[in-house]
C-alpha cells in the first residue's frame, strides 16, 4: 500500500477568535498603557510649563485626565490654577494674583498633529460645565509708591496663559461655558476697585486667537459670535461706592454692550451719614433702567485697555446727591480741571455720542443748623454730549440738555469745552423758562436767611465764558412783583444770631421788585468776574459764577 500522509485539518474557529481576541487585546493594553503615559505626560507637561514659563509663580493641579488621540479628545475632572504670592513679589513685572477653578472639561476634534509638532491648539469643542476665577490686578504705581509701570491690562491678561503654553495659535470652533463666575479686582486707595461676575455664560464660535500676532498687521483675535450674558453684576470703586446691576449682555462680534436695571446705594444709609463719615464727601444715590452702547470697540480693549464706542444712551436715569455741611471738610484738595483729566496718563477714551433720556437729578444741601437739606431738582432731562476724548483730537467737547427746574421752568442750556486748551476754559450758554419765584424756597429756606415770597420768573438768560481760568458770567433775569422774607426764627443763642440775621437782611438784602421796570426800560444786566479755585469742583466753579450773577441783578 503507498504511503500517504493525512490532510491537515484546519485551525478550529474557537482557537482563531482565541489567538484574535488575545492579539487584540495585547494591543488594547499596549495601547491603553501608551494612552496613560501619554496622559500623564499630558498632565505633567502642562503643570511644569506653567510653572516654567511664569517663574513658578502659577501652580496648575489637574484632576484625572482622559486622553483619546484617535478621537482627538481630552477631558478632565477639575483644573486648579493658584498663584505663590511670594514668588510673584520677586518678579520685574508683576503678575495678575490668579485663582482659578474648572469643573468637568472637555475637549474635543482636537487635532493632535498640530499640537505636538506646530504648537497649535486647534479643536472643535471646548468647554467646562463650571468656572470659578478670582483675578488680582496689580496696584497702580501712584498707590503702591512704585516707579515701575503697571503691565497687566486685559490684553495682558488673556494673552499670558496662551504664551506660557507656548502656543502660536488657538483656535476653536465651538466655545461653551455655562456657568462662569469672575471676581476682578484693582488695589488701591479707600479698598481699591473690583467687578463681581455672579452669574454669567459665554459662548463662542469660530474663536481664533493668535498671541505672537502683530496687532499693526492683522488682528490677534478674532470670532464668528462672541456673546456673554450675565445676572448679579457688581462694580465697586471704593468701600462705599457700590453699583450692583440685574442684567448685561456683551455681544462681542456685535459690537454692543446692553444694562439693565442698575443701581447705586451707598453702604452706609443717609440716616448714619453724618455720625460715621469722618471726612465730607457727598452721598450720590444712582438707578438707571437701561443702557446700550453701539460700536464698542471691544479688540482694542483686549489688546490695549483703551475704551472706544460710537453711541451711549441712558434711559431712566435718577441721579441724587447729597452734600452734608455738618461733616468737617477735611484737608482742601486740588481738584483737576477738564483739559487736566483729559490729558492725564491712562487707557484712551473715546465717546462720540452719549444720548440722555428721562432722567432726573436731584440736588440737596444740609447746613448745619438745618432739620433738613435744601432740595432743588431738575426733571425730565433730556441732552447729549459729542465728542468725549482723552487724549482730545482737536474737536471741543459739546454738551446740549434740557430740563424741568423744580418740575416748571423749561431749562436749555449749550457748552463747548476744547480739552486740547493748554489752560481751564469753556463756554456756556443757556436760558430758564417762565416758573414762580417761591419754586426755589423748598432750596433757600433750609440753606439761606431768606426766601422768595411772591412773584414770577419770565426768563433768565445767563452765558458764562471761561478763559486761563477766569470766568465772565452775564445774566439777564426777567421777573415781576419778586419779594425777599428774611427767614429763621428761633430761640437760645442759635435763635438770637438767626434773629440778627433776620434784621440785617430786612434791612441791607433789598431787591428790586421786577426786571425791566413798570415801563418796560431799564432792562439789568449783572456781569461777574471770578477766578477759578482749584479746590473747588469746575461744577461748583460754574454754579457760583451763576449764583453770584443772578444775586447781583437782583440786588439794589
Amino acid at each position: 500500500m503507498p504511503y500517504t500522509t493525512k490532510p491537515r485539518r484546519p485551525p478550529r474557529p474557537m482557537v482563531v477568535c482565541a489567538a484574535v481576541a488575545l492579539a487584540l487585546l495585547f494591543v488594547a493594553l499596549a495601547f491603553r498603557w501608551w494612552d496613560r503615559s501619554v496622559e500623564d505626560r499630558l498632565g505633567r507637561w502642562a503643570v511644569g510649563e506653567i510653572a516654567r514659563r511664569t517663574d513658578s509663580t502659577y501652580h496648575l493641579a489637574l484632576g484625572d485626565i482622559s486622553f483619546l488621540p484617535l478621537a482627538g479628545s481630552i477631558s478632565f475632572d477639575s483644573a486648579i490654577v493658584s498663584t505663590d504670592s511670594v514668588r510673584n513679589r520677586r518678579r520685574k513685572s508683576l503678575l495678575p494674583s490668579l485663582e482659578w477653578r474648572a469643573r468637568e472639561c472637555r475637549v474635543s476634534g482636537l487635532d493632535v498633529v498640530r499640537l505636538v509638532f506646530r504648537r497649535s491648539f486647534v479643536a472643535r469643542k471646548l468647554g467646562c460645565n463650571r468656572v470659578v476665577a478670582g483675578i488680582t490686578l496689580a496696584a497702580r504705581p501712584e498707590d503702591e509708591g512704585q516707579p515701575t509701570p503697571d503691565s497687566a491690562g486685559p490684553a495682558g491678561l488673556l494673552a499670558e496663559p496662551a504664551r506660557s503654553l507656548g502656543l502660536s495659535l488657538f483656535e476653536v470652533t465651538d466655545v461653551s461655558f455655562p456657568a462662569l463666575s469672575l471676581t476682578l479686582k484693582r488695589p488701591g486707595k479707600r479698598g481699591g476697585a473690583s467687578i463681581i461676575l455672579e452669574h454669567a455664560r459665554f459662548e463662542a464660535k469660530d474663536l481664533v486667537f493668535e498671541p505672537r500676532a502683530n496687532p499693526r498687521e492683522r488682528r490677534p483675535l478674532s470670532a464668528g459670535r462672541a456673546r456673554v450674558t450675565a445676572t448679579g453684576l457688581v462694580l465697586r470703586s471704593d468701600t462705599l461706592t457700590e453699583i450692583a446691576i440685574a442684567g448685561a449682555e456683551a455681544d462681542l462680534t456685535d459690537s454692543t454692550l446692553r444694562l439693565a436695571g442698575a443701581r447705586h446705594e451707598p453702604s452706609i444709609p443717609e440716616d448714619q451719614w453724618v455720625r460715621r463719615v469722618l471726612v465730607r464727601r457727598d452721598r450720590i444715590r444712582f438707578e438707571l433702567d437701561s443702557l446700550r452702547v453701539r460700536g464698542v470697540a471691544w479688540r482694542a480693549f483686549v489688546a490695549t485697555g483703551d475704551i472706544e464706542a460710537r453711541a451711549l444712551e441712558l434711559e431712566g436715569a435718577r441721579l441724587d446727591v447729597l452734600t452734608d455741611k455738618r461733616i468737617p471738610r477735611g484737608r482742601p484738595s486740588r481738584h483737576q480741571s477738564p483739559q487736566q483729566l483729559a490729558a492725564g496718563a491712562g487707557p484712551a477714551f473715546r465717546l462720540d455720542s452719549v444720548l440722555v433720556s428721562g432722567a432726573t437729578i436731584v440736588y440737596r444741601e444740609r447746613e448745619p443748623g438745618s432739620k433738613r437739606p435744601g432740595r432743588v431738582s431738575f426733571d425730565t432731562v433730556r441732552g447729549r454730549v459729542l465728542d468725549l476724548r482723552s487724549p482730545p483730537r482737536g474737536k471741543h467737547l459739546r454738551i446740549e440738555a434740557r430740563a424741568r427746574v423744580m418740575n416748571e421752568g423749561l431749562l436749555t442750556v449749550e457748552a463747548s469745552v476744547p480739552l486740547d486748551a493748554p489752560d481751564f476754559r469753556y463756554q456756556l450758554s443757556g436760558r430758564l423758562g417762565r416758573m414762580s419765584a417761591a419754586s426755589f424756597n423748598r432750596f433757600l429756606a433750609e440753606n439761606e436767611s431768606f426766601d422768595f415770597g411772591d412773584g414770577s420768573v419770565d426768563g433768565i438768560d445767563f452765558r458764562q465764558t471761561v478763559s486761563d481760568g477766569r470766568a465772565l458770567t452775564t445774566i439777564t433775569p426777567r421777573y415781576r412783583d419778586v419779594s425777599v422774607r428774611p427767614t429763621s426764627d428761633g430761640g437760645g443763642v442759635l435763635g438770637s444770631v438767626k434773629r440778627a440775621v433776620k434784621k440785617f437782611v430786612a434791612n441791607a438784602f433789598v431787591v428790586h421788585d421786577r426786571n425791566p421796570d413798570e415801563d418796560g426800560n431799564h432792562l439789568r444786566t449783572a456781569r461777574i468776574v471770578r477766578r477759578y479755585d482749584p479746590a473747588k469742583t469746575w461744577l461748583q466753579f460754574l454754579w457760583f459764577g451763576l449764583r453770584d450773577g443772578l444775586m447781583e441783578a437782583l440786588k439794589k
